[in-house]
């Protein structure tokens, strides 16, 4: 519902979000648990809104995908309430959610709330609070504020950009390491493309309703991309790395990731040719690491380096596809990636997608396979009657998952579905 034409409310009220497509499955290959981005319409509604210091996963302070799920299954809710909008220099939103006694976890209320004011030219000011832990750990609240500053017309016509956070939680029982703040600079332009960060995430930290898979650590991010336009032929050539350090608040080194982009090339048409080479150095200090079930990886460091070739035709072709193939040392072993995506558009109405992954991988005394398979059929009947079709299976789950979504635009404002869904096996 609009109160102003600025000004928008969202109300939800005991839904199951089954309209909601599932997660693409993944192949992990990392310790850290992976990121999985929001689908569900309520929570995606104005989403640009709570974005909060340029953070691109680890660290977020409010990631909605931790409001109505544990442990990768759906809980019920009893009721969202979301306003969002702007008022002059103000950007604003603020959520409540409400979620019954259930699974061992309380009667729960989530909150976030994230103001917004343009300063200078081009850049804003803001602040973020959230309270609530949805698995009921603890009492748990967090507060920020950022400033992303963005100019537009450095020297001309080049971009200039950079972002400051500072974050604490306050979590019962906690001892007081609950800070996390950083910094980042971006020169992001056509010809060069540079950027550095550096964060800082508390021992202690606990974003309850937000995103957190490493902390007690200090991060240093470094990027940079050249491009040159050479001819009719090659639209672009691009080359460059990007690095990630990460230490331990002693400065120990916990892992170092340096990738380099050793060419890029593009047409005209959008076809895309790239080699890889990766570096990469790990030092397992807490726990080790079961790499797929049943094959782990002990305590220890470690150095190992990837080599890939990657080729993409341009999506707008009827026949269009990815070739994938990444081959190199792994920890103590080995590993071969290899990935093929094969896209047909027979008309505007039709779209099929087959979608092929498999790791060989030898590390210390075991060897693994992880193979995942995906197919996609969606036809469009009208601009407002659709069929979507997903269907993945992976050896390591041994699961088939099937989800088939049918969608009538009544008008706008109002749809109906009819939703089947079977071992859908979605992740946190």
């Amino acid at each position: 519902y609009k109160f102003h034409p600025s000004m928008t409310a969202a109300l939800a009220v005991n839904t199951d979000f089954i309209e909601a497509p599932v997660d693409d499955r993944r192949t992990e290959l990392t310790r850290f648990p992976p990121f999985f981005p929001e689908r569900r319409d309520f929570f995606l509604q104005d989403a640009g809104v709570f974005e909060f210091g340029n953070i691109k996963a680890n660290g977020f302070p409010y990631f909605s995908r931790r409001v109505g799920r544990l442990g990768g299954e759906p809980l019920d809710i009893d009721a969202g309430l979301k306003l969002t909008g702007r008022l002059g220099r103000v950007r604003f939103g603020a959520m409540n959610v409400q979620l019954p006694p259930q699974r061992g976890i309380d009667r729960t209320g989530l909150s976030v709330v994230r103001v917004q004011r343009d300063v200078l030219a081009e850049s804003a000011v803001g602040i973020i609070a959230t309270h609530g832990d949805p698995r009921d750990l603890a009492s748990n609240s967090l507060v920020g504020a950022d400033f992303q500053y963005y100019k537009s017309d450095f020297r001309g016509s080049n971009i200039v950009s950079g972002n400051a956070f500072y974050m604490r939680s306050f979590t019962s029982g906690a001892e007081d390491d609950e800070d996390a703040f950083g910094i980042n600079a971006a020169y992001p332009n056509d010809r060069y493309n540079a950027s550095v960060g550096f964060t800082q995430i508390g021992d202690d930290f606990y974003p309850a309703l937000g995103f957190l898979n490493r902390w007690g650590i200090r991060q240093y991010d470094t990027s940079f991309r050249y491009r040159v336009r050479p001819s009719r032929i090659l639209r672009t050539v691009d080359t460059g790395f990007t690095t990630q350090v990460v230490t331990n608040r002693s400065n120990d080194l916990e892992s170092t990731v340096l990738t380099f982009n050793l060419l890029e090339l593009a047409n005209n048409p959008g076809d895309k040719l790239k080699f890889t080479y990766t570096y990469d150095e790990e030092r397992l200090l807490r726990e080790p690491f079961e790499v797929n079930p049943g094959v782990v990886i002990p305590l220890g460091d470690y150095s190992f380096s990837r080599y890939g070739i990657r080729a993409q035709t341009a999506n707008w072709r009827v026949v269009s596809g990815i070739a994938e193939v990444i081959w190199g040392s792994f920890y103590d072993g080995d590993l071969l990636q290899m990935n093929a995506t094969l896209e047909l558009r027979p008309s505007r109405y039709v779209f099929l997608a087959l979608q092929y992954e498999q790791n060989n991988g030898r590390v210390g005394a075991g060897d693994f396979v992880q193979r995942l398979a995906r197919i996609r059929f969606n036809l469009a009947f009208t601009p407002n009657i659709s069929w979507t079709n997903v269907l993945q299976y992976d050896n390591v789950t041994d699961l088939v998952g099937v989800n088939s979504i049918f969608r009538w635009e009544i008008e706008p404002g109002r749809e109906f579905f009819v939703v089947a869904n079977y071992g859908g096996l979605q992740e946190d």
